[in-house]
């Protein structure tokens, strides 16, 4: 098995309890069910990545086509500001549709979390829109955030809900979820968090069972600590980052699911 462990690959999303793994480049894909033990390795896609530029790698699943696919967001030279598009299907088993995204123009970060909604995936953009993607039509667009926020986590799965943490003020962090509401998406604060005069919490994490994963900074630079945060029991467990080396976090969900072309796991 080739090494799909290695420190080169990174998570970069997670659907139906499949991981999807991919190197920098985002031009070696990986599919994994931990749970069953098996993976498969993506056909390579068109090498039209700027090797300067990072590489967005977006992972769902299609519910109306009963299809899993995978995007690739690249630059296919270092000032080229419209990147291209680039999409694998499972059930094709190869990288079917590539097109231009003028909509995602000048985006320099194209964020690092994926959420699957209702076949709609959802990722982090600027300070002012997240950027969904429908895997059905493979079409991107624009969703504004709450205005008078800033963003204070990367895009979150909680309950079933897109959801984003924000701060509306030096102490207070506020949760809200992108509902649809008569077939209109909108945003819901949920409820709020004070956090510790002296330094910031940054929540980018829900774990689900009540628990948000972050970590404390001071004067947002300075990296403290890791954190459990309880919204139910409103309780904060702080850990050391020299003793617990957390490297990164993720929800997970166990499943029976399998593709085809999954192999076993050596």
């Amino acid at each position: 098995m080739p090494r799909l462990f290695s420190t080169h690959y990174s998570i970069r999303s997670v659907c139906n309890g499949i991981l999807c793994l991919a190197n920098s480049f985002g031009n070696v894909v990986y599919l994994w069910n931990p749970s069953i033990g098996k993976f498969k390795k993506l056909p390579v896609p068109e090498p039209h990545t700027c090797t300067t530029m990072p590489v967005k790698v977006g992972f769902g699943y299609d519910p109306i086509s009963d299809d899993y696919k995978v995007f690739r967001v690249v630059s296919e030279k270092e000032f080229d500001v419209v990147p291209l598009i680039q999409v694998y299907s499972s059930n094709a088993d190869s990288w079917t549709n590539e097109f231009k995204a003028p909509i995602l123009k000048n985006v320099e970060h194209y964020g690092r979390t994926n959420v699957v909604v209702d076949g709609v995936l959802y990722f982090d953009n600027h300070e002012d829109h997240l950027i969904s993607f429908d895997l059905h039509n493979e079409i991107f667009g624009l969703v504004p955030i709450p205005s008078s926020t800033q963003m204070g986590s990367e895009v979150l799965d909680f309950h079933g809900s897109v959801a984003m943490v924000f701060q509306s003020g030096i102490e207070i962090l506020d949760l809200w979820t992108l509902d649809n509401v008569s077939g209109e998406l909108s945003w819901t604060k949920k409820f709020s968090i004070e956090a510790h005069p002296e330094t910031e919490m940054r929540l980018t994490k829900y774990l689900g069972a009540a628990q948000f994963f972050g970590h404390k900074l001071l004067d947002s630079i300075v990296f403290l600590y890791y954190v459990l945060y309880d919204y139910e029991k409103k309780e904060t467990k702080v850990y050391k980052h020299e003793e617990e080396n957390v490297r990164a976090s993720l929800k997970y969900t166990e499943t029976l699911v399998s593709l085809d072309g999954f192999e076993q796991v050596q």
